[in-house]
This record gives structure tokens, sequence and C-alpha cells, in this order.
């Protein structure tokens, strides 16, 4: 998949908000795109459930190894971790190759031992390679190391949230859990926990290196580690289920009961009990009804933030997953651009097979940009294929002259056409192609007229029409280009009449925006006028 450079991203339709270069890699899922395979289930069409090797009952969270590619699952029902092949090895209806949590395939039972698992919840892999699980009714997190290599019934090699192995009661505390229900690394090893009892989120620096029972370092949710109250302003909690810090430092906590996502930029250099930046989901920091629109939520399980920018969020009441592309500029009621599990953002249906989705709790996407969903309704993993945005914008007139073709950035560089006039008119031509895999319209921005030059645009295909105006103030949206064709363009830059007997030089350019999801591109034509 080619990727690109991008200045900006578009909240619905419209260009919202500045994102920093590379945010967005042109990976789509569309509204009620399909899954293309499950974990747990023969079928797209089956939801049983089973603790056998091929089997789940009430899958909760889903993870991929970034190294190994291999997907773990919580399937709390069975009071056990599953772990499968990497997805391009994975058949459906292939049996996982190894579980934690229990001593073998076909065991249920919970256990307050290094070996056993009561109700685990949330999934992370941390840089090293360790597997982190929360145990809902265990009260703990456990760690395994090497977790793409240990074999069935392998004992964690240690715990927070107790002291020891087979302690199990929840508490408030620096050192304690009430319910844990989520936990997210980041890449300096960096532990944060969704403590759903405790009505907060706490943070374990270097958590591999702790010891078991080790204190928190950092609380989000409450003022002090001691204190368990809920609340609905902008620093508190209402049984929060999910919690994922992204690449950038940004903490999303999903706030469940108070039906939103709480957005704490910089997360690690603030202090305890600190406010959010921004929350999704509700118009204000004191409102908590549920809703079923394209900016609103009900009972938010968890969220994930892709490495270009991409927010999931499982609406578990809604049977949904929402999907903002440009996490970093989603506040209040924005809408969604997409929803998967329903054909529109205003219904909330419980459905399976390939487009249906009954009660998701956890997702991921992996390196590959697939969309892994854990819906324990349909006691399954599914697997959802992206689609890819890229929009090519060329210069030149004719197919050997052009420049620009198959490279994707916003600063035109390697895309720039040099045109010489003598007090005349100068065209520079430009085509607009469709590099992705879905059909799409697009927004055209150009520069405007000078005190020294005049500019035009114009629209070639299917007759020449002038689009100047809206090029000049970005309103101009191009007609659906399908993957296989294009549409020219051409600007007309003419000198004006204090200018055409003097040496001056002018860039000419265009800018061009998916409508999907903000991909960019951009050529310039180097005008130079020279009698």
């Amino acid at each position: 998949m080619k990727t690109k450079q991008t200045l900006f991203t578009l909240s619905a339709l419209f260009l919202s908000a500045l994102l920093p270069p590379d945010s967005i890699s042109g990976d789509v899922w569309p509204t009620q795109t399909a899954a293309t395979t499950a974990f747990g289930q023969g079928s797209l069409g089956t939801a049983t459930s089973g603790n056998g090797a091929a089997q789940m009952n009430f899958p909760l969270d889903v993870c991929v190894d970034p190294d190994t590619g291999k997907v773990f699952v919580a399937d709390a029902g069975n009071n056990r971790v599953l772990r499968y092949t990497d997805l391009d090895s994975y058949t459906i209806g292939d049996a996982a190759e190894a579980v934690f949590g229990q001593s073998g395939f076909g065991m249920s039972s919970a256990a307050t031992t290094s070996t056993g698992m009561s109700e685990p919840n949330g999934l992370a892999i941390g840089p090293d390679g360790s597997l982190w699980v929360a145990e809902n009714t265990n009260n703990r997190v456990l760690r395994f190391d090497n977790a793409a290599t240990k074999t069935s019934g392998a004992a964690a090699d240690g715990v927070l949230g107790q002291s020891d192995f087979t302690s199990g009661t929840g508490a408030d505390g620096a050192g304690a859990l009430d319910r844990p229900r989520d936990v997210s690394v980041d890449a300096s090893g960096n532990l944060f926990i969704a403590d759903m009892g405790n009505n907060r989120v706490v943070i374990h620096l270097n958590a591999s290196s702790q010891s078991d029972g080790s204190d928190a370092d950092q609380v989000f949710g409450q003022t002090d580690f001691d204190s368990d109250g809920n609340g609905t302003d902008d620093s508190s909690f209402r049984s929060p289920n999910g919690a994922y810090i992204a690449d950038d430092g940004t903490l999303y906590v999903s706030d469940s009961q108070n039906n939103r996502i709480m957005v704490f930029e910089d997360a690690l250099n603030l202090g305890d009990g600190s406010a959010a930046d921004r929350q999704i989901g509700q118009p204000d920091f004191t409102t908590q009804d549920a809703g079923l629109s394209a900016g609103e939520v009900d009972f938010p399980a968890k969220s994930f933030v892709s490495s270009d920018g991409t927010l999931l969020i499982c609406d578990k009441d809604n049977n949904r997953v929402l999907i903002h592309y440009g996490a970093g500029s989603v506040s209040g009621e924005d809408a969604a651009d997409a929803v998967l599990g329903q054909a529109d953002f205003v219904s909330n249906s419980t459905g399976s097979g390939s487009t249906g989705i009954h009660t998701p709790w956890g997702a991921v996407i992996d390196s590959d940009g697939r969309l892994y969903l854990a819906a324990f309704g349909n006691n399954r993993v599914a697997v959802y294929e992206s689609e890819t945005v890229l929009p090519d914008l060329t210069v030149g007139k004719t197919s050997s002259e052009r420049k620009g073709d198959n490279v994707y950035n916003s600063n035109a560089s390697g895309q720039k056409k040099s045109i010489r006039t003598k007090g005349k008119k100068a065209k520079v031509h430009c085509t607009i192609g469709n590099d992705g895999s879905l059909d799409e319209a697009y927004s055209l921005r150009g520069k405007g007229t000078t005190s020294r030059f005049k500019v035009k645009t114009y629209l070639i295909t299917g007759g020449k029409t002038n689009v100047t105006g809206a090029v000049k103030n970005g309103t101009h949206n191009t007609s659906e280009i399908s993957t296989s064709s294009s549409l020219r363009y051409r600007i007309e830059v003419t000198p004006k009449s204090h200018i055409k007997h003097r040496r001056a030089s002018f860039n000419a350019w265009l800018r061009v925006t998916s409508d999907i999801d903000g991909e960019v591109d951009k050529v310039i034509g180097k005008i130079k006028n020279r009698p």
C-alpha cells in the first residue's frame, strides 16, 4: 500500500483541523464494511459458544503482537486468554495454538493462581513482548513475558493490584484494583489500567520492571489513590471500561456510564486528577445522556487509536463501531466518518453474519490495516479488511511529460513543472487520478490571483468549465472518480500589464484532498516570466 504525507483531515466531509504529516495512511472502512473472517467460529454465519480450542464464550478484547502478528483474545466466559497464529496463516474455524488461564482447552473454571484467571477483560502487548491481562473478578493485572512463545497453561510472570497470585480482593489505594476492565501500554512500557470499580485510570511507569503489588505512579479520575467516587465533570469518571494510550501520548478513557470518551493530551505530564482536554460523545462535560446518532454513544466499552490517527469506539449498547479519521481533532458530538455493524447512524439493532454486530467490546487495527473486533454477543473476533483512499495529482499535459505520478505528498516535492512565458498566458495542465481501492470524490484548492499575476482554473474533462472561485476558496468538489478514471484541470496564469515586460516568477499550485479521510496530494506549476 502506498502512503503519503497529509496535512489535513476531515470531519464528515469538510476540512476541519490541522494534523501532523503522515497522520493518515489512507486505510478506511466504509459504513457497513463486511467482515472477511472470524476467530472463534467456523463461519461468519454462526455465533455459538463453547470452550474448545476453536470456540469462544463472551470474548471481551483482542490484541495483535506487532512483531509476530499473533492474535490474543480475552475469552472472559471461559476464564482464559487464547493465542492464535497470525492472520495470514489463519483459516476460519482454525483452533487456537495456546491458552493461558487454563491448563488446556476444553476447561473454563475460574481460579486465583499464577496459572488461573477469572473473567479476563482487557489485553495489551508491551514493547518487550509481554502480554498484560486485566482480570475483572480477580481484581488484578497479570503479566506474561514472551507471550508469543509461551506454552499452554504457563504461569504469569508478574501481578499488579495484588501482592501475590493467590489474593483477589478488590480495594482502593495505590497498590490495589477494583474490577479492572482494560489495559494499554505505550512504547516506553508504561501501563495504563482502567480501574472501573474505583472510577479511575492508574498508570504504572516502566511496568515490567515493577515488583508484584507495586503502587501505581499516577491517577486520573480521582485526586488521590484513596478515593473512588464517581462524577460527570471534566476530571471524573463513572465506571470507565476502557483506557487507551495513543502513539502521541494522548490518553482516551471510555467513560462508559457517562456515555463519552474522555481525552487527556500529553497524559504522562499531567498531575493526579487533571481535567480532560476534551470529550467525545457529549456536547459538554456535564451531560451524560446516551444517544444514537453519528456523534453520540450509548455505553462505549473501549476505544482504540491507530498509528495513523483512526479512532475506533466500541459503542456497545448501539451494537456498532464508530470510526473517526483523525482522532486528534474529534471533540464533542462531532460526527463519525463511518460505522460498522449498522447500515446508518440511526440504527442499533443486534446483528450477525458478515455485516452485523452484537455487543462489541474491544477492537484493534494491525500494521496491515486490518480491523479486529471482539463482540461478545457474536462469540467471535471478526476481521474487517480496509480499503484505501489515495488521490494522485500530476502536472503536465501529456503522459510522457507528467510529473507526480505515484508521488504522494503535500509539499509537491517531485511534482513541480517549470513553464516559461514572455508576457503571455501560461497554461498548467493537471490531472487528478484515483490510486485507492474506493471510488471517491475530492476537494480541490488552488492559489488565487495576486498583484502581479491573474489566475484562472478550469475543469477540462467534459468541456471547459470555469471553477476559479470555488478552487480559490477551497470549495470545489469533484465528481466521484473511479479507480480507473481521472479528471483533467488547467490553470491559466497571465502576467498583469505592469509585469509583462519584467522578469517575475509565480508558483501556481493545486491541492487535492480526499473527501473520505483527508489524504492530500499537491502539484506546482512554476511560472517564469522572461520577456
